[in-house]
């Protein structure tokens, strides 16, 4: 599987979730399309992309940043549900062509968006990426 990473920014997430677990997110299920880390005020600040992603089924770098912020809404959103139904363990966008995981990373003070195919399980998804955190 080839894979390309986007620099953006310089970031502390960047430098927790460095090349190699990004890398690794992507590879452990051939369902992962790509891995974005969220920015903590928005936006994306890193972007792992598996070979299985087209190029025209990419985000320009605006709508990405868009999308990124959203995700970070959304996440702060369900933070306030918490209380009601506990901690938040992933949050999943259900699409047409495919699917996006939101994983909030408390201990990383950032989040991931992880693109799935239309038949990924999703479960087994966040396990795997929630093992190779665990690795570090």
């Amino acid at each position: 599987m080839a894979h390309r990473k986007e620099k953006e920014e310089s970031t502390p997430s960047k430098e927790v979730l460095g090349e190699g677990v990004l890398r690794a997110m992507v590879e452990c299920d051939s369902s992962v399309l790509s891995v974005y880390v969220l920015g903590r005020g928005g936006g994306v600040s890193s972007v792992m992309r598996s070979s299985q992603l087209p190029t025209e089924a990419q985000a320009d770098q605006q709508t990405l940043q868009h999308l990124g912020t959203i995700g970070t809404v959304i996440l702060g959103a369900a933070a306030k549900a918490e209380e009601i139904f506990g901690g938040t363990e992933f949050i999943l966008g259900a699409f047409k062509n495919g699917k996006i995981l939101l994983v909030k990373l408390p201990g990383y003070d950032t989040a991931l968006a992880v693109r799935l195919t239309q038949s990924a399980s999703t479960e087994d998804v966040y396990g795997k990426i929630s093992e190779i955190l665990a690795k570090g």
